[in-house]
């Protein structure tokens, strides 16, 4: 679908998206969608959460908060492959971990899984 949109000009792609975002509305009784409400209370939050050095909405915190929400469970940890490198991890409890390293920049970054 990103192929198909990014292709297309801005009229056809605005009616994409309310297409699309109409299919996935999961109250359609509802004039609201309380899918792309919740969207964008996320990226509201978002931004306020993680503005400054750590990148606001390019941040990788942002980008998992923003698909996932806030996470269920969060704690620090200060040993990581025998450096003193400060990590944060977030659980939810759908099973998805994340975490965040600490970089030199006062910036968390995403680790791999």
């Amino acid at each position: 679908n990103y192929k198909k949109l990014k292709k297309l000009d801005d009229e056809n792609k605005s009616m994409f998206l309310d297409n699309y975002w109409s299919e996935i509305d999961p109250d359609k009784d509802t004039i609201k969608n309380e899918l792309l409400d919740e969207l964008n209370d996320r990226v509201i939050e978002s931004k306020e959460l993680f503005k400054g050095i750590d990148g606001g909405l390019l941040s990788d915190r942002a980008k998992v908060y923003i698909m996932y929400g806030p996470p269920d469970d969060q704690y620090k940890t200060s040993s990581y492959s025998n450096d003193n490198v400060e990590i944060l991890i977030w659980k939810y409890k759908t099973g998805y971990e994340f975490k965040f390293i600490l970089d030199t920049f006062g910036r968390y970054k995403l680790l791999p899984n």
